[in-house]
C-alpha cells in the first residue's frame, strides 16, 4: 500500500512539474486582453495604437506559445511565422509553423530564417511584432553571416557542442556568426514595437543568452567570441571562414551586434 501511495505521489509531482512549465499555459498566465488593451507583467499596450500585428517564434516549445498568442490576439493578428524542432509542430490558424533540425542546424532552418527576416522586414514603426522564444531557437533559426555557408556553421556548432563550453560561451559564438541572433531580429523589424515572450532554459535567465537573444541587446563582442574559440583550443579546427569572420569583427571591420543602449531597444519589451 505504501509503495502504491508513493508511486501516486511521485506521478502527481511529475505532472505538476510538467504543468508548471507548459509554455502554452505560461503565456495564458502571464498575458490577458480586455478589448484592445493587452496586459503582460505590468506592461499595457493598446492594440488600437498599431497598424499591423504580426507574430514570429522559434524554439522547441514555440508552437504551443503560438497557439496561446493566436487565441489572445484573435482577428487582431494579421499573420505569423515560426520555426520549431522537427516533430514539435502543431496546427495553427494564422501562423505558418515550420520545422528544422536540432541541435545541429540544417537547410530548413536557413529557409525559415530567411522567411522570418523578410516577414519582419515588411513592418514599419506603426506596427507591433510579438515574438515567442524558447530553448532550441539557436539551432532551428539559422542565418549564416556572409560569407559563411551552412556547412561551415554546422561544423562550428558541432565543435562547440563537443568542447565542454557552457551555453553562454556557445551562444556568444552563435550570435557573431548570425544575421538573426544577438538582437539582430529586433533590428530587422524596421522600428516596429516588439513584444518578446521568452521561456528560459538557461540558469539565471539571462535574456541575452536564451535562444541567443534575437530580440535582446548583446553585451558580448567578436573579441569575446574569438576568445571562446581559443579558450577551447578550436582555432585550428574551426572552418577558416569562421576564423576570418571573427578576426575581422574583432578588428572592427564588420559591424557588431546591437548593444545595450542601442535606440532600437527602446521599442522592445
Amino acid at each position: 500500500m505504501r509503495r502504491e501511495r508513493l508511486k501516486e505521489d511521485l506521478q502527481q509531482i511529475f505532472r505538476a512539474a510538467i504543468d508548471a512549465v507548459d509554455p502554452e499555459a505560461a503565456v495564458r498566465r502571464a498575458a490577458s486582453r480586455s478589448g484592445d488593451l493587452l496586459r503582460l507583467d505590468g506592461l499595457e499596450l493598446n492594440l488600437s495604437d498599431f497598424g499591423r500585428v504580426r507574430l514570429v517564434g522559434a524554439g522547441k516549445g514555440a508552437a504551443p506559445m503560438v497557439r496561446a498568442v493566436e487565441e489572445l490576439l484573435g482577428e487582431r493578428l494579421e499573420a505569423g511565422v515560426a520555426v520549431v524542432k522537427e516533430g514539435h509542430g502543431l496546427p495553427a490558424s494564422r501562423t505558418r509553423i515550420l520545422e528544422a533540425a536540432h541541435p545541429v542546424p540544417d537547410a530548413r532552418g536557413v529557409t525559415a530564417a530567411e522567411e522570418m527576416l523578410a516577414f519582419v522586414g515588411e513592418l514599419t514603426p506603426d506596427d507591433l511584432l510579438v515574438c515567442v522564444l524558447t530553448g532550441g531557437a539557436s539551432a532551428v533559426l539559422v542565418a549564416p553571416h556572409p560569407p559563411l555557408t551552412l556547412a561551415e556553421k554546422q561544423q562550428a556548432t558541432r565543435l562547440m557542442l563537443a568542447s565542454g563550453a557552457d551555453i553562454g560561451e556557445i551562444n556568444c559564438l552563435r550570435k557573431h556568426l548570425s544575421l538573426v541572433k544577438g538582437g539582430r531580429l529586433a533590428k530587422a523589424a524596421c522600428g516596429a514595437t516588439v513584444l518578446a515572450l521568452v521561456v528560459s532554459d538557461v540558469v539565471g535567465d539571462d535574456l541575452s543568452v536564451i535562444a541567443s537573444g534575437p530580440t535582446y541587446p548583446d553585451p558580448t563582442s567578436y573579441t569575446d567570441a574569438l576568445a571562446v574559440v581559443e579558450r577551447y583550443d578550436l582555432s585550428k579546427r574551426m572552418p577558416a571562414a569562421v576564423m576570418e569572420l571573427l578576426r575581422r569583427g574583432a578588428l572592427g571591420e564588420i559591424p557588431e551586434t546591437p548593444k545595450p543602449g542601442d535606440e532600437i531597444f527602446t521599442r522592445v519589451h
